[in-house]
């Protein structure tokens, strides 16, 4: 065999060994070129509810008397602009019931015995909570 036709056999196996390799990944992406079918959903005709007999009158229930609302000690607004949470008990471990937004006007309901804590409520929502003291401004009635 000449050196040429060494060549060329090479040449022809080397590009079907490529052309093999790449027409068996083909294979292999090609699912993951096309988007997935649609999905088909059966739908059940619901039966008519039959008519049912008409209930019969309950008392009304008693709601238990609403607690007063606590006279507020003074008025302020929030400070920090993010806002404060409302936490359940003068504490910084305290878990946080709700949220006041900054500039809100709170209504200060009580004063913790160290003064670093007031309980306030949102004049806006009515929500209440513990916040530190430092984050709200007092403003006179």
């Amino acid at each position: 065999m000449t050196g040429t036709f060494r060549w060329n056999v090479g040449l022809l196996f080397v590009i079907g060994l490529v052309s093999t390799i790449g027409f068996k990944l083909w294979q292999m992406i090609k699912p993951y070129t096309q988007p997935p079918p649609r999905p088909e959903f059966k739908t059940t005709v619901k039966p008519k509810p039959q008519a049912k007999p008409a209930p019969t009158p309950s008392p009304a229930p008693t709601t238990p008397p609403k607690e007063p609302e606590t006279p507020p000690i003074g008025m302020g607004r929030v400070v920090p602009d993010i806002g404060l949470v409302l936490r359940d008990e003068p504490s910084g471990e305290a878990g946080g019931s709700s949220g006041v937004g900054f500039n809100a006007e709170v209504a200060i309901l009580e004063e913790s015995t160290d003064g670093e804590w007031l309980k306030i409520r949102d004049e806006g929502t009515g929500a209440t909570g513990w916040v530190r003291s430092a984050n709200i401004d007092r403003v006179s009635q």
